[in-house]
């Protein structure tokens, strides 16, 4: 098979441990500590691993001719980048599938169905993050597009398995953010303070869209990676209903006051009509 490089990112792995644990403040979140230990990767069928060595010194990025220092925190993870910065960096690497001399009349075919797709999915990506909820699902539906057809550029020959975990685990760091947001509107639009003060779930969009989330979890480290958005995509929208359903209230009431108003502008009308006719 041929190896692609992994352009402007570094793919790292799930950790878990004894030290996890999520910091968050108004101004930023870190969803995975580092773990002092020994430095290396470690993986089963069920689970992986990044280990970062003990880091005595100032956090912070320090910078030379040859040499960058990351100290303090695990920089530039799929967990901490939106969506549509991976799916940039994927859309140059395969780009550059696009360079090979080796490359195939078949193959080439697919690279532009993957960057077609990867495109459609930053313009979505772009729109949600302009305020759309909506377009989240959109751009998880042409990421799994993106994933199906990497998937058969890998069958032709060319490695792309790291491209399409990176844009699943995006996915998954995405629709888990999401979900948080949709459950926190939807506890305030009850009355209530959402998640963020251990309130109970009750809503049942949100339970079934968590459902949905662990199932898209457990097809990700299969690995599953193109099953798993599709999950992860199920969940968000299933999620999207709990706040759907008061604007879908919100245009029933707001077409039955247009039909109201219809039906009075119809019956003025036709009184209207008969007094002109009894004055003719």
């Amino acid at each position: 098979m041929n190896k692609i490089p992994i352009l402007c990112t570094a793919l790292l792995v799930l950790m878990v441990g004894s030290a996890f644990a999520e910091m968050a403040s108004n101004s930023y979140k870190i969803s995975i500590s580092v773990l002092d230990t020994v430095g290396t990767k470690k993986e089963s069928n069920s689970f992986k691993m990044l280990d970062a060595v003990g880091q005595p010194s100032t956090i912070g990025e320090s910078t030379g001719a040859t040499l960058r220092l990351e100290s303090g925190f695990l920089y530039q993870t799929i967990f901490s980048r939106p969506l549509n910065s991976v799916l940039s960096d994927v859309l140059i690497a395969v780009t550059a599938i696009e360079a090979l001399p080796n490359l195939t009349k078949k193959q080439g075919k697919r690279v532009q169905k993957i960057k077609k797709s990867l495109n459609k999915a930053i313009t979505a990506w772009n729109d949600y993050q302009g305020g759309d909820p909506k377009q989240l699902a959109k751009a998880l539906k042409e990421t799994k597009k993106a994933i199906d057809s990497l998937s058969d550029l890998q069958t032709s020959g060319i490695d792309t398995a790291a491209y399409q975990e990176m844009l699943a685990l995006s996915a998954q760091l995405a629709v888990e953010n999401g979900i948080n947001d949709i459950t926190l509107i939807a506890g305030a639009a009850a009355g209530g303070v959402g998640i963020a003060a251990g309130t109970a779930i009750t809503d049942n969009h949100i339970l079934k869209a968590w459902s949905l989330f662990e199932a898209g979890t457990v097809e990700l480290y299969e690995p599953d990676y193109e099953d798993a958005v599709k999950s992860f995509r199920k969940a968000y929208k299933a999620a999207l209903e709990s706040i759907e359903d008061d604007d879908d209230n919100d245009e029933k009431h707001d077409d039955s006051d247009k039909h109201e108003k219809t039906k009075k502008t119809n019956k003025n009308k036709k009184h209207d009509d008969k007094r002109e006719v009894k004055n003719d």
